[in-house]
C-alpha cells in the first residue's frame, strides 16, 4: 500500500486588507507514484485533493499527461522536458485569468468575482478588491508597489484597478462601457489597456502618468484586442479580426495585411520593432516581421490565450485543455497538455521556473 502524503501549514491569519490563507490535505497516491510534496505544492503526477479553504473549491485539474520532448528535432526540447509540473492549491475554485510577479516570493493573480491572489513564496495572501463582483482579466506591474488590473465592474463597465502594495483602489479615470482585457506598460508613465467596448474610439487607452487618453486608431467597436511593445515608442495592437496597429511614440499604423486565418486570440508578444508573435483562433501561431505574416504549427491544436518571455529566445505560451507550448529561436514545441482545464496566463522570470493559471482555480508551476 502506498503512503499518504501530508501537506499542514499554519492555519489562517488576517493582516491588513488581506487575508493570509494555508491548507491542510492528506492524498492518497496513485499507483507508481511517489507521494512527495514540496513547499505545499502537490507533484503534478497525483490527483489534486479535493479538499480546500474555498467552501465551493473543487479539483482543478486530472492526472498529468507530460510529454517525452526527448526526440524533438528543435533545441528547445530539452529545457522543455526538464520542467517537472505541480499544481498549488489556491483558496478559491474561481477561474484565474492573468498572473505577475516581480519576484519567486512576490507573485499576484487576479480572476473572476473580484479574486486577487499574492504568493509569498510560502503561502496564499487573500487581498482585497475595492469593489465586489469584479472580472479581473488581466494584471502588470512595475514593481510590488506598482500594480494594475483590468477587467470589468459589475455593472458592465471597463475597470481598471491599482495597488500600491498596500490596497486595491479603482482608478476612475478610464470610462467606458465594456471590458478591458489586456495590460502592458514600459513604465508608469506609459501603460497601455486595451479591451471589447461599444465605442471604437474606446477599445485602446493610454496612461501618461496623470491621465488617461482614448487611442482612436480605427478598431471596431466590440473588437477585442490585445497590447504588447518594447518601449514607449513601439506599441503593438492586434484585434479579434485579424488586423495589427503599431504606434511609434507618435502616431498610429495599421499593416498592410491582416494575418491569415480567421482572426487573431489575446495572446501577443513583441520581440523587437516590426517583429511579433500572436495567436490565430485555428491553432495556429503567427509572426509578423518586415516580410509580412509567417505562419507556424504547435503542434497542439488551439489557440494560445497567452505569451510571456523568460528570455531572448525562448517565448512561452498557454491555451485551451491545458496547453503549453515553448518556442526556442522560433520553433514552436508542445511541452505538455496539463489537463482538460483552459490556461489564460503564464509567467516566469527564468526557464527553469514557470506558473500558468487557468480555470476552476488552477495553478501551475514547472520547475527543475
Amino acid at each position: 500500500m502506498m503512503p499518504r502524503a501530508l501537506w499542514a501549514l499554519p492555519m489562517s491569519a488576517l493582516c491588513c486588507g488581506c487575508t493570509l490563507v494555508t491548507e491542510l490535505f492528506v492524498f492518497d497516491p496513485l499507483p507508481g507514484h511517489d507521494a512527495s510534496v514540496t513547499d505545499g505544492f502537490v507533484d503534478a503526477q497525483e490527483s489534486p485533493p479535493e479538499s480546500g479553504i474555498d467552501a465551493g473549491a473543487e479539483a482543478a485539474a486530472e492526472d498529468v499527461v507530460e510529454v517525452d520532448a526527448s526526440d524533438a528535432s528543435n533545441d528547445a526540447s530539452s529545457d522543455a522536458g526538464a520542467l517537472s509540473w505541480s499544481f498549488l492549491r489556491p483558496p478559491t475554485s474561481r477561474t484565474l485569468r492573468g498572473i505577475w510577479g516581480s519576484a519567486e516570493g512576490s507573485i499576484w493573480i487576479v480572476g473572476d468575482g473580484s479574486t486577487i491572489l499574492r504568493w509569498d513564496g510560502v503561502s496564499w495572501v487573500v487581498e482585497s478588491a475595492p469593489e465586489a463582483n469584479l472580472a479581473l482579466r488581466d494584471i502588470w506591474g512595475t514593481s510590488a508597489t506598482s500594480l494594475w488590473a483590468v477587467g470589468s465592474d459589475s455593472l458592465g463597465n471597463c475597470l481598471v484597478i491599482r495597488s500600491d502594495g498596500a490596497a486595491w483602489t479603482r482608478d476612475r479615470g478610464l470610462v467606458c462601457r465594456g471590458s478591458m482585457r489586456t495590460i502592458w506598460g514600459s513604465s508608469e508613465r506609459d501603460v497601455w489597456v486595451v479591451g471589447s467596448t461599444f465605442d471604437p474610439d474606446s477599445n485602446a487607452w493610454r496612461y501618461d502618468g496623470v491621465s488617461w487618453h482614448a487611442q482612436r486608431i480605427g478598431m471596431r467597436p466590440g473588437d477585442v484586442a490585445s497590447v504588447h511593445g518594447t518601449s514607449a515608442s513601439d506599441v503593438w495592437i492586434t484585434t479579434e479580426q485579424g488586423s495589427a496597429f503599431h504606434f511609434d511614440g507618435v502616431s498610429w499604423l495599421q499593416t498592410a495585411s491582416r494575418a491569415p486565418g480567421i482572426g487573431l486570440e489575446t495572446a501577443l508578444w513583441v520581440v523587437g520593432p516590426d517583429d511579433f508573435w500572436a495567436s490565430g483562433f485555428n491553432g495556429a501561431v503567427y509572426r509578423y516581421t518586415p516580410l509580412g505574416w509567417a505562419i507556424a504549427s504547435t503542434g497542439v491544436g488551439v489557440p494560445m490565450r497567452r505569451f510571456h518571455a523568460t528570455g531572448v529566445n525562448s517565448l512561452w505560451g498557454v491555451g485551451p485543455r491545458g496547453a503549453v507550448i515553448r518556442s526556442g529561436n522560433g520553433r514552436w514545441q508542445a511541452v505538455g497538455m496539463l489537463g482538460p482545464m483552459n490556461l489564460n496566463d503564464v509567467w516566469g522570470l527564468t526557464d527553469s521556473d514557470l506558473w500558468v493559471v487557468g480555470d476552476f482555480g488552477t495553478v501551475a508551476r514547472g520547475r527543475r
